[in-house]
């Protein structure tokens, strides 16, 4: 029989914690310890008890350091015996204050993750950590069901725990429609990835961030309600054939950044109240692009483009597209041209290639540059 299970089966937590601060004990005696006493078929009060000494152990023996995982466990099974006996939770949490040292947004987690139906320790939760603030609540394929009776609560019972709430995750739980999340006031950031979302609640546009991808999105008749000001919009790989709502419509849009790879578009034409800095437009079906804009980052490549024309961009990205024969630009400090139709390259395309930083060809390219010496050209 293992030594330290066999010390442990005749102590009492008492002894254990009188035996630490004689001997300083080893984490092993501990582990086993506990893992004898709490696993096992012992009243849940005793079970309390010793979650107390552990945690004091801790305190007494630096080298007793418990992972952020342990710590999560253990909340998560404080959870569990606060959900059978509710009437002792503020008995229990005033004796364990110590215990707690994961944050509030993990305690939120961890109750929605597992104790979602159970609405007294929601109260108790709110009650007890009203001057606090959650910044980031992750329910990460896991909670959703909880997360909206969660919702509905706060609809009627607001509380100020979530008044600061910024990002959501909510990616990867199956979800077929969002409620709409009025209760979270300061919410800029969504993750919906990996759901089965087909269309976008209108409500979803006031906010800073929005992540849709892998979602089976049906947007062919989809209308903005009103004009769009956003920093960053994802819908990649989400089967989208056409974006003319988006890119050609009635109100302003203005989105710092847009991803929209790996979808099956065909034509991109962007109109006047169109505004971007980045786009992602890789892995599409794309065959001609026009886009009168300024961007920061264009990146086109592995399409089947026969046409590209753009005004200017710091990064202009066009490689792997075998059939274009026309790209033009006003000015551009990068250019990506490998794999393209064109095996001798000029510059002619570009109004100032005096402004050009950075040229990527492939080698069976050769480019011309007219007797601008200082362009940085790399042979891949």
């Amino acid at each position: 029989m293992d030594i330290y299970l066999e010390l442990c089966s005749y102590l009492s937590p008492s002894d254990l914690a009188r035996l630490c601060c004689v001997d300083r004990l080893s984490k092993r005696v501990v582990e086993v310890y506990i893992h004898q006493r709490i696993v096992g078929e012992v009243l849940p009060t005793t079970k309390l008890t010793l979650y107390y000494y552990f945690w004091k152990l801790r305190q007494l023996e630096p080298r007793l350091r418990i992972t952020e995982d342990e710590q999560k466990l253990i909340l998560r099974r404080y959870l569990l015996l606060a959900s059978v006996f509710p009437s002792n939770l503020h008995h229990w949490w005033e004796s364990l204050a110590d215990l707690i040292h994961v944050s509030h947004e993990d305690l939120i987690s961890i109750y929605l993750s597992h104790f979602g139906d159970q609405v007294v320790l929601l109260e108790w939760i709110l009650e007890n950590f009203q001057q606090r603030h959650v910044i980031l609540l992750d329910i990460h394929r896991s909670g959703t069901a909880s997360f909206i009776r969660m919702v509905e609560y706060l609809a009627i019972h607001p509380s100020e725990l979530f008044q600061n709430l910024q990002t959501i995750d909510l990616s990867g739980n199956g979800l077929k429609e969002v409620p709409a999340l009025n209760c979270f006031p300061k919410l800029e950031c969504l993750h919906l990835a990996d759901n089965y979302l087909t269309t976008i609640p209108p409500w979803c546009w006031k906010l800073h961030r929005l992540i849709l991808d892998r979602n089976p999105l049906e947007l062919t008749d989809y209308r903005l309600e009103a004009t769009v000001s956003m920093c960053s919009l994802s819908m990649e790989d989400c089967g989208l054939t056409q974006l003319d709502w988006l890119f050609q419509p009635a109100l302003a849009v203005n989105i710092t950044s847009i991803y929209l790879s790996d979808n099956h578009l065909l034509k991109v034409v962007l109109n006047e109240k169109f505004s971007t800095k980045e786009l992602n437009l890789a892995n599409n079906r794309l065959i001609h692009f026009t886009g009168e804009l300024n961007f920061d980052s264009l990146d086109l490549s592995s399409n089947d483009l026969r046409y590209v024309r753009v005004r200017s961009a710091d990064s202009l990205i066009i490689k792997n597209n075998l059939h274009l024969y026309h790209w033009a630009t006003e000015l551009a400090g990068e250019i990506q041209l490998q794999h393209i139709g064109q095996r001798k390259l000029t510059l002619q395309e570009v109004s100032d290639p005096s402004e050009l930083q950075r040229v990527v060809i492939d080698k069976h390219q050769t480019l011309d540059i007219d007797s601008v010496t200082f362009i940085v050209v790399r042979v891949e």
